[in-house]
């Protein structure tokens, strides 16, 4: 189940609203999670000094989405872990994670190389070429 709110009504435009409830539909069927027992839930904040973020909550994977111009792929690095998460391939704590069933320590100075991030920036490029190709 897919979930949107929009906590920040002055910074997301309806038009916008409507065209990241298509992508967000999209990027569930891309990763296979329309069937998903753990509910996504995506929030729409105003603007902050990141892009998005997503946790996992175990009895639901809660994405923010912070206005900014690059939602759309903030989106769909979000549902990639999204899908990492409900998929079992990461678990992911403050100093360490589990990745594909591998305990990982965790260095904040490493965060651009931790394979869980790598996988997901793949995924943002790949879907987001994608998902513009076929609105286009």
């Amino acid at each position: 189940m897919l979930k949107i709110r929009v906590k920040a009504k002055g910074w997301w435009h309806p038009e916008v609203v409507q065209q990241l409830r298509e992508a967000a539909t999209w990027a569930c069927k891309y990763h296979d999670l329309m069937v998903s027992p753990i509910p996504i839930q995506i929030k729409l904040c105003g603007p902050s000094n990141i892009y998005g973020d997503s946790i996992d909550l175990d009895h639901k994977v809660v994405i923010r989405l912070f206005a900014c111009e690059e939602w759309l792929p903030t989106l769909f690095h979000e549902m990639t872990h999204a899908h990492q998460y409900i998929y079992g391939k990461l678990q992911l704590e403050l100093d360490h994670a589990y990745w594909l069933g591998n305990l990982i320590v965790r260095d904040k100075n490493e965060y651009q190389e931790e394979p869980w991030e790598v996988e997901a920036r793949k995924c943002e490029d790949e879907m987001t070429k994608k998902f513009l190709t076929l609105i286009t």
